[in-house]
């Protein structure tokens, strides 16, 4: 999944490790880890692994999916260590099952169909540049507020993408609280929205339950309704609701104006 969502530019295996839980470091654990890992991905049939232009000293970006594909004959041999620099590529299946969307959808939405060129229109790179980034950053997500650094293109030009691929389903906005760089301006604390691929968000909570609960104005009837003359001190009604304090004399006087107001009580 996480070499998936990295698209077709892909990962070099040493870029994987610290990627994983318990694959980083220089530890045992972490080697046992890693050649555990590199035995399941060298084999797996939703992979390959290339040759990386980069090492070679060519454009990696550009020609990690146009390097040599290895063989299984030429996998099997090598270790992790050996293949640190090897570039591995998830299938167009397994990149559109990454970020939720079936060829088809990513189509009519970003103009890119299995095996296909990207279409060299602007919309349709910042379209492409903007999910890339977002799949990218897994289940963390891409803050608005950092959205421009991290594709790189103005502020001014996210708006129709992110429309488009929310409106997908592909992309899913929440807001969240952003700490300002400078406070001393605007003041410490904003909100901005986090976006997210939508197959990536945690499940929804379970419904809260129906809220049975009798409300303080009805639970208050019922006790004076129960006292003798339908008589109590506004100071046990106060004692017995757990509102006697400074600060929650407001919440006492909105209850006990909206009685007066219905005349359903008298003080």
């Amino acid at each position: 999944e996480t070499i998936a969502l990295h698209g077709r530019e892909g990962l070099r295996l040493a870029q994987v490790w610290p990627l994983l839980p318990g694959t980083a470091g220089a530890g045992a654990a972490a080697a046992s880890a890693r050649a555990f890992v590199w035995r399941q991905l060298r084999s797996h049939p939703e992979l390959r692994f290339v040759e990386d232009a980069a090492a070679q000293g060519g454009d990696g970006a550009a020609g990690a999916a146009g390097g040599r594909t290895l063989s299984a004959s030429e996998l099997a041999p090598l270790e992790h260590g050996a293949a640190a620099a090897l570039r591995a590529l998830a299938t167009e299946r397994s990149q559109c099952w990454a970020i939720g969307a079936d060829a088809e959808m990513l189509f009519e939405l970003v103009g890119v169909g299995p095996g296909e060129p990207a279409v060299p229109t602007n919309a349709n790179r910042r379209i492409q540049s903007l999910l890339r980034t977002v799949a990218k950053a897994g289940g963390a997500g891409v803050t608005q507020s950092d959205m421009p650094k991290a594709v790189g293109f103005a502020p001014n030009y996210l708006h129709y993408p992110l429309k488009l691929l929310q409106a997908g389903g592909l992309i899913t906005g929440t807001p969240v609280l952003f700490e300002r760089a400078d406070p001393s301006k605007f003041g410490g604390t904003t909100v901005t929205t986090n976006y997210r691929l939508t197959r990536l968000l945690p499940p929804p909570p379970p419904p809260a339950p129906p809220d049975v609960s009798p409300t303080l104005a009805s639970s208050l009837m019922a006790l004076l309704h129960a006292a003798p003359q339908g008589v109590v001190r506004i100071s046990e009604l106060q004692a017995h609701f757990g509102l006697r304090a400074r600060s929650q004399r407001n919440a006492w006087g909105r209850v006990r104006d909206h009685l007066l107001r219905q005349k359903l009580v008298r003080a």
